[in-house]
């Protein structure tokens, strides 16, 4: 395959991460009312019970799976491909293994799935159809998880994302057809996911073959010493994953517990678009992480700095205006997709929202940093500040419920105050630190970016009321000028002069390629 300049292959992954995030949203965003309508709220709720079950079950396999990349391209990047190769078998056959224990203990909850959850005897069978399906595909995924280490090893992230990219549309076309010629049944939204699935663990593998021919599949080579270096750092993001998911079960418990049932469902909406401003922010670090293990392999410190601090300007740039912009615009958007909530409930989602998002502002473009932690197999201390975090937030705010101080405002800035202190204090700091720089190193970065995003939404703010928002044709228009306005203010607030001139430069090579 085409080998591409570092920045060029950069720029490409960048674009086709951002493609598939926004097509994945926007299919999202179509099909769920869809769906929804299709199969009525109660049925449709067992798809997500469903999908919980194996969520708690990937947090198991993410100690084993969460750093096999990073492992595999360290010794790959170092000349040791041999090592490579002991990797990608030690932790494949651990997989398998893994696969089988999960398929057992999946057979037997099936089975006896009516004695773990209230099922009205009608949706009976499809229920538990919908389960069969679900852990199929978690178990294939296992099983066909290492060879996405072919893309990550040769900072190939484009063909992962457009891989991606196709089984998002796929699952819209295959969704919509079967429930156009087929009697609505729960296990078809399973059934088209397992479909899509498959395809992405067939190209998985082609792509593995392609990228790193190099590689032999042999499980002969299978060490348990090999597996447990693995794990070590891996068990490390399993307690990061907890933790994650007890912080939010918490506090949606303590919503419910402490503030009423009313709130909870208020919490949950005003979680929607910031929920994927942060997935957003994730997937577009992520872009990165590659490139880190190979500079970190390669012992190019320099440079990994270097391209540490690019990172998180890049990152700022194309997540300063959406976290602006909702800010600014999220009641406008909020009263036109939930047109049953009165005034007084759309200024509550409103505001929770802005204060869940305000974090963002310091987690997103930190969150580059985050891969430093990964590329350098320096992830317990983090994780340890992660739990502390979570912990300190809990013992705040449980005191306050009993005392019948919590409000659903209350709750977000407790939890956006500890966000702040993990990404915006301690993440900067760690990352200098394991990369032997001054303390204060990355901190400037992240200001800047920070700065940036209040003065794109002053200027929004500024420019609001030039418009009306009465349709969903008159807010698009408002948001698409206004966000382009704001992609303009952001390249020149967060890049250097010499970086525009690098930028204009290679638009205006791509034009003239494409005149000639």
């Amino acid at each position: 395959m085409k080998t591409l300049s570092d920045n060029k292959q950069t720029t490409i992954n960048l674009i086709t991460s951002l493609a598939a995030f926004v097509i994945n949203a926007g299919i999202s965003f179509v099909l769920t009312p869809y769906i929804l309508e299709k199969l009525g709220n109660e049925a449709y709720g067992f798809i997500g019970l469903a999908y919980d079950f194996v969520n708690y079950a990937g947090i198991l396999t993410l100690a084993l799976n969460s750093m096999s990349c990073r492992f595999v391209s360290y010794e790959y990047h170092r000349g040791n491909k041999e090592k490579a190769d002991i990797y990608v078998n030690s932790i494949l056959g651990a997989n398998l293994i893994l696969a089988g224990a999960i398929t057992l203990c999946a057979v037997f909850m099936v089975w006896k799935l009516e004695y773990i959850l209230t099922i009205p005897k009608a949706l009976m069978f499809d229920v538990k159809l919908t389960f069969a399906i679900v852990f199929i595909n978690y178990i294939f995924g296992i099983c066909f998880s290492v060879f996405n280490s072919g893309t990550f090893v040769k900072n190939r992230m484009d063909l992962y994302y457009l891989r991606n990219l196709f089984s998002y549309v796929l699952k819209l076309v295959l969704t919509i057809l079967i429930f156009t010629l087929f009697d609505v049944r729960i296990f078809f939204i399973a059934l088209t996911t397992l479909i899509c699935n498959a395809y992405m663990n067939v190209a998985t593998y082609i792509l593995m073959r392609k990228l790193l021919p190099d590689l032999k599949l042999n499980l002969r080579k299978f060490k348990w010493k090999t597996l447990s270096e693995v794990l070590r750092s891996g068990v490390w993001n399993s307690v990061q994953s907890l933790s994650d998911l007890m912080i939010s079960g918490l506090n949606s418990l303590l919503t419910n517990r402490f503030i009423g049932t009313a709130a909870g469902g208020y919490l949950q909406s005003s979680k929607t678009i910031p929920n994927y401003i942060l997935q957003l922010g994730q997937q577009l670090a992520q872009v990165f992480s590659p490139k880190f293990t190979i500079l970190y392999a390669q012992g190019d410190y320099d440079r990994l700095v270097k391209e540490a601090k690019r990172s998180m300007r890049l990152v700022g740039f194309i997540i300063s205006t959406p976290v602006a912009g909702f800010i600014v615009f999220g009641y406008q958007f909020y009263a036109l997709w939930l047109q049953n909530y009165s005034p007084a409930e759309l200024q509550i989602v409103q505001t929770v929202s802005v204060i869940t998002t305000i974090p963002y502002l310091f987690s997103c473009v930190a969150f580059p940093l985050i891969q430093i932690n990964t590329a350098c197999n320096k992830v317990r201390t983090p994780v340890l500040v992660a739990l502390a975090a979570g912990v300190a937030n809990i013992l705040v705010v449980f005191p306050l419920g009993k005392a019948d101080a919590l409000t659903l405002n209350v709750l977000a800035c407790c939890t956006a105050a500890f966000t702040i202190l993990r990404y915006g204090v301690f993440q900067p700091y760690y990352a200098a630190k394991i990369l032997a720089r001054n303390r204060l190193f990355f901190y400037g970065t992240l200001l800047r970016n920070v700065l940036a995003t209040v003065v794109i939404g002053v200027v929004l703010y500024a420019a609001k009321g030039l418009f009306t928002y009465g349709s969903w044709g008159h807010f698009f228009i408002a948001i698409a000028l206004c966000g382009a306005v704001g992609y303009v203010l952001a390249f020149f607030l967060l890049f250097n002069p010499g970086e525009y001139k690098e930028i204009v430069h290679m638009f205006l090579s791509k034009m003239k390629k494409k005149t000639a």
